[in-house]
């Protein structure tokens, strides 16, 4: 897996990800400046976690089933567009033995700051926010576990905004940074180049 953390509430998102492809029987990079967050519109980026094809399958059609798509919102679109390529990517994702999380986010046609969350375990599809998601006062922080060292990402992330206080989005994002250099320091799936942006009302 992959590290991808967002800070969001109704006046910004920050989102960090690592850029590593990892070869999971060798555990060695097999890239290590790979695009983990796309943008579709100019406001709204799709990134992924899991399969390094899932990212590329989704920009690749997007623009087909965004033509034919029955949709009002480009959202709806996208989401739509991940649901259907979830499912039928889900006997490979079972067969390997794989997970895989989509998240859809940015300022939509409404103006509005959002994270839409797609996750599917090897048991079956399956949305949820509250699975991979925790609460702040202040702020909604979502965190993705590397998966082979025993950290929970979300706390230690929650643990550094609570000690620095930061009072800039600009200063949430380099804690973001700073959480993704010490997962790199442990993970073998995990490197501390950043692709990371922030999106603001």
């Amino acid at each position: 897996m992959s590290f991808i953390s967002f800070v969001y509430n109704q006046q910004f998102l920050s989102v960090v990800a690592d850029k590593q492809v990892t070869n999971m029987l060798t555990m060695k990079a097999s890239k290590k400046d790979a695009n983990k967050i796309v943008f579709l519109t100019e406001k709204i980026f799709v990134a992924c976690i899991g399969p390094a094809d899932m990212l590329p399958l989704i920009v690749r059609h997007f623009p087909a089933h965004q033509k034919a798509s029955t949709f009002t919102s480009t959202v709806q679109t996208i989401d739509h567009l991940i649901k259907l390529i979830f499912a039928d990517n889900q006997k490979t994702l079972q067969r390997r033995r794989k997970k895989a999380a989509a998240f859809v986010g940015g300022l939509n046609e409404m103006g509005t700051i959002f994270l839409n969350i797609h996750f599917q375990g090897t048991e079956g599809y399956s949305y949820s926010h509250d699975e991979v998601a925790n609460h702040s006062q202040d702020y909604h922080i979502v965190a993705s576990d590397p998966g082979d060292i025993e950290i929970d990402t979300n706390d230690r992330l929650i643990r550094l905004l609570t000690e620095s206080k930061p009072d800039t989005v600009n200063k949430i994002q380099k804690i973001q940074r700073k959480l993704q250099a010490e997962i790199a320091q442990q993970s073998l799936t995990v490197n501390d180049v950043s692709d990371c942006y922030i999106i603001q009302r």
